[in-house]
């Protein structure tokens, strides 16, 4: 019964983010037929830029602003009745899209339960997305700015940063932690299956670009690259921020072409909701957005200095300072923050490759050593590129990984489980002479997708290709490892579709959708202490986390706390005893307090498990 009232909380958000949108487009008239989809991301990025600003500017509360746009749904669906009736399968069959998707990616949470959910790739960054998404729900922002309140918060490290910086998602979030009978992990790892559906839909629209693939054809794909390496590994990261925007970086993609190549008129409407593309998918991301500016000027300098195009540079500056108008009172929690992540990007002492990109030289390599990595780490300063790569790939070769150099390319490209290590005793030369066939067939796509763009002058494909191979080149070179990870991870939309799509002919390369589909078979098919598979994917940072502890703390087992406490030791074993006991409107105290009348309970792991033990 939880889940099914999830799932209708989640279409009420849709039903919402369509009702703006229908609202605008009824005014405008923008929207034909074929750009249905697009009324639901035009509501959503008004959706983001509204509640960033009643939220974080305003000082509306969480209760207000939910009752704001419940409000607006209930005029929408009486005012606009006839109209809703004459629609009324297409809000059918989007239910029923959403239905069958949102069951399907719930199936190993519902599945395997409370161990698989609790967190995934990432702890670090999901805790503090919970945390500061929980004090949303719970108090204004002014409020949660104030010493008097987040000072008794401070047990979540960094919280001050958290609620600052590019804090929308975690507001987004927190509007879905209402009732105190979902469990708070479980609606977590739902909204992150609620952003990958957004996503979905996104694609959906994105790939009318390719004018001779059908509805259901833009299904399919749109569903494969839900369920692949590409859009999981954002996923399995727990890169919330990250998972929000690419619905909204597609759209702001789209948009620019519509704008610019398509519409020989002016149109300064499409230009408001470039506009509103382009804000929402600051205000959610800043980071992204600084790789939709790097498309969009090599976009625009191939339309003027190659194609000799003359851009209509009223509707530009339009947008420009629409975008401005409606970003402009974010500057403390975006625009700051972006200069910071700027500034990040540079740093070579940010470490964090190993784990997050250690599946690019296959599902098994000695970065899965923790030994190993500190290793590298040690050394990565005082080597040269040359000196680095000479001595990991030596140091491979010692350990009996021969075949490292044929994994990068199916890596690279999504299909890392596929790779061989240093096992394949085993029909050793019938494995290697798979990935040498499977190397052969992605260069084989490669080249006829990059012969296609050459051929029909699609400059700004390559300029911009070019541009990013000079940036990693850069970054390779000052060894910021992490930064060409993350423009990766920001680019792997577009890695799918190159390899996934025959561009000359607007077709399925079958036999790799065939293979990306094995993944989450691969990934998922069995529990493992809720890991799943484990492997280079970074679907967990320290696996005894799971391993030796059973996350299982239910709100049955404090209902009859007041407060609680614990003698544990471990920062995440604490917080998630504290989030929960905060979610549920229980106390939570660093000690126990022999003084205190209240029924305290203490809440310890024994044999694996939570226990909750009382002191009355």
């Amino acid at each position: 019964m939880n889940y099914l009232l999830i799932i209708i909380y989640f279409i009420s958000s849709i039903f919402i983010f369509a009702s703006f949108g229908l609202i605008i487009n009824k005014k405008s008239k923008v929207f034909n037929e074929g750009r249905s989809i697009d009324t639901i991301f035009i509501g959503l990025s008004v959706f983001v830029i509204l509640s960033f600003h009643l939220f974080f500017i305003f000082d509306l509360s969480k209760e207000n602003i939910i009752n704001i746009y419940l409000l607006i749904l209930v005029l929408f669906c009486l005012l606009n009745f006839w109209y809703i009736k004459k629609n009324l399968k297409y809000f059918i069959n989007l239910i029923v899209i959403f239905l069958v998707f949102f069951i399907t990616f719930s199936i190993p949470a519902l599945y395997y339960g409370e161990q698989f959910y609790v967190f995934r790739g990432n702890y670090w960054d999901h805790f503090n997305y919970l945390s500061s998404s929980m004090l949303f729900s719970k108090y204004n922002y002014n409020e949660l700015r104030s010493i008097e309140i987040i000072s008794n918060y401070y047990n979540f490290q960094n919280i001050n940063s958290v609620i600052i910086y590019r804090p929308f998602v975690n507001f987004f979030q927190s509007l879905y932690l209402n009732s105190k009978y979902f469990d708070i992990f479980l609606v977590a790892h739902l909204f992150k299956i609620f952003l990958i559906f957004l996503n979905f839909l996104a694609l959906i629209s994105f790939l009318s670009i390719f004018k001779k693939f059908n509805f259901y054809q833009k299904i399919i794909l749109s569903f494969i690259f839900s369920i692949s390496f590409f859009s999981l590994y954002v996923f399995e990261i727990d890169a919330l921020a990250h998972l929000g925007s690419i619905s909204l970086f597609l759209l702001s993609i789209k948009y620019l072409y519509l704008l610019f190549d398509k519409n020989k008129k002016k149109n300064f409407l499409e230009g408001i909701y470039l506009s509103l593309f382009c804000a929402s998918l600051f205000i959610i991301y800043p980071e992204i957005f600084c790789i939709f500016i790097i498309i969009a000027f090599t976009y625009l300098i191939s339309k003027i200095l190659i194609h000799k195009n003359k851009l209509n540079i009223k509707i530009l500056l339009f947008s420009i300072l629409f975008f401005l108008i409606f970003t402009i009172f974010s500057f403390e929690l975006n625009y700051k923050f972006m200069l910071i992540q700027l500034n990040q990007a540079l740093n070579p002492n940010v470490d964090w490759w190993g784990y997050f990109g250690a599946f690019i030289f296959g599902k098994k390599s000695l970065i899965l050593d923790p030994d190993y990595v500190e290793i590298i780490k040690n050394t990565i300063l005082n080597k040269s590129l040359i000196e680095l790569l000479n001595q990991f790939y030596f140091d491979h070769i010692d350990k009996g990984y021969n075949y490292l150099l044929l994994n990068l390319i199916p890596s690279f490209f999504g299909l890392y489980y596929l790779t061989i290590d240093n096992t394949i005793n085993n029909f050793k030369y019938i494995s290697v002479t798979l990935i040498i066939l499977l190397n052969i067939y992605i260069l084989y796509i490669l080249k006829n997708n990059i012969e296609y763009i050459i051929r029909k002058n699609i400059n700004f494909i390559y300029l911009s290709i070019f541009l990013f191979l000079i940036i990693i080149l850069y970054l390779l070179f000052n060894q910021n490892f992490w930064t060409i990870i993350k423009i990766y991870s920001y680019c792997l939309i577009f890695i799918y579709l190159f390899i996934a799509i025959d561009f000359k002919k607007e077709k399925f390369n079958y036999m790799i959708l065939i293979l990306l589909i094995i993944f989450p078979i691969y990934k998922f098919s069995f529990s493992n202490n809720g890991i799943g598979t484990y492997d280079a994917f970074p679907s967990i940072i320290d696996k005894n986390y799971k391993k030796n502890i059973n996350w299982n703390l239910s709100k049955e087992k404090l209902d009859h706390c007041k407060s609680t406490f614990t003698s544990e030791k471990d920062y995440f074993i604490n917080r998630y005893i504290e989030i929960k006991s905060i979610y549920y409107d229980k106390g939570f105290n660093a000690s126990f307090s022999e003084n205190t009348s209240e029924n305290v309970c203490n809440v310890s792991i024994i044999n694996k498990s939570f226990i909750v033990t009382s002191n009355k």
